[in-house]
């Protein structure tokens, strides 16, 4: 009986503990593997972050209608054109719209394939794996930050974070620039260029596909748990 209060206690103190922004998981939807789906669209809006004029909800919403999933290719067993459609679910998307913070939800279509049964969850690189932060709205707070332009304590109150993500955000940028980069490119790389000009550069394939291809996560992604679909 002891034991069992205990289980109970910590359960209910669990439930009402707050992480993030990111919706109640349904039922079936941890077995999803995460496809991100690379576009020329998140090229468009990362050349746009130094301007904060940005829609990434209309964008997923254009990359999830673009997407030919009965041309896809099955990461877990390798079978073409056996996705069928398996549903979707909400997720929220915060985004930095002309200097304020916009929290949206957003449909994250699920596909299912034929032959092994595995359940994949479509994801524009527009979006980080498991966090409702935006990949932009992340790069509009690193700007912001090497900039200098402001203080760190107006930083997280204009972008609405702590001071702990911030500097997390900025070691894990770091990082992931150097593993893009290589290491002789990074040091001579400022990261003001490497934000505005290597990302939002015209250069294909795009350096955050080729930066998941090599590492089998994304840019910025905490998680490391993806699979990956290349457009048709």
């Amino acid at each position: 009986m002891i034991n069992s209060n205990i289980k109970r206690e910590r359960t209910e103190a669990t439930k009402h503990r707050s992480f993030s922004k990111t919706l109640p998981v349904q039922k079936g939807q941890t077995n999803s593997t995460m496809i991100p789906y690379f576009t020329e669209i998140c090229k468009e809006l990362l050349k746009k972050t130094s301007k904060n004029n940005i829609s990434e909800s209309q964008a997923c919403k254009k990359a999830a209608e673009e997407y030919k999933y009965h041309e896809g290719a099955c990461l877990n067993c390798g079978a073409i054109g056996n996705f069928r459609p398996h549903g979707s679910y909400m997720r929220h998307v915060v985004s930095y719209i002309n200097g304020k913070v916009n929290d949206d939800l957003v449909e994250t279509r699920r596909f299912k394939c034929k032959s092994c049964k595995k359940t994949h969850a479509l994801i524009s690189d527009i979006l980080v794996p498991y966090s409702p932060y935006s990949l932009c709205f992340r790069l509009c707070v690193l700007l912001a930050y090497f900039e200098r332009s402001m203080t760190v304590a107006v930083i997280c109150e204009s972008f609405g974070i702590v001071k702990s993500t911030l500097y997390a955000w900025k070691a894990q940028f770091l990082e992931h620039k150097g593993l893009m980069l290589g290491e002789l490119l990074n040091r001579t790389t400022l990261v003001l260029s490497f934000i505005r000009e290597h990302l939002g550069s015209e250069s294909y394939p795009s350096p955050l596909q080729r930066f998941f291809n090599k590492l089998k996560f994304s840019f910025l992604q905490t998680k490391r748990k993806t699979s990956q679909v290349v457009p048709p």
